[in-house]
């Protein structure tokens, strides 16, 4: 389960530069290869690497800390890849996931019992 992922750190630091202090402080060896480390910690990178268990992605329309079409991109790429997975966008909705707050906690609930039985 995955809730407002971020896909790839180098589109999310394009779209919201001041992760880069963020990213330093907690991506080792950032300052001699940033590339490299945002990579390492990109999931669209390594997705044959995931367990196959089921993915449920959970982001709001309105996110401005973490963009939407990240959530959107990796689902797109698990399809790609066969890999099951649910994307839920709750519109209107923010960070936060204030206004959605029990339709996410349902959807969670919903998820769990038909995986992890």
């Amino acid at each position: 389960m995955a809730t407002k992922p971020n896909t790839s750190h180098k589109k999310e630091l394009n779209w919201r530069p001041m992760m880069e202090k963020v990213y330093r402080g907690r991506f080792p060896d950032y300052d001699n290869n940033k590339s490299a480390a945002l990579a390492a910690r990109s999931v669209i990178n390594w997705l044959d690497e995931l367990p196959d268990t089921p993915v449920l992605l959970l982001h709001c329309s309105e996110d401005k800390r973490v963009n939407p079409e990240q959530s959107r991109t990796l689902a797109a790429a698990l399809d790609q890849v066969k890999h099951k997975n649910k994307l839920v966008i709750y519109e209107g909705d923010n960070h936060g996931l204030v206004k959605n707050r029990q339709a996410m906690e349902q959807e969670v609930i919903a998820w769990l019992d038909e995986y992890m039985k």
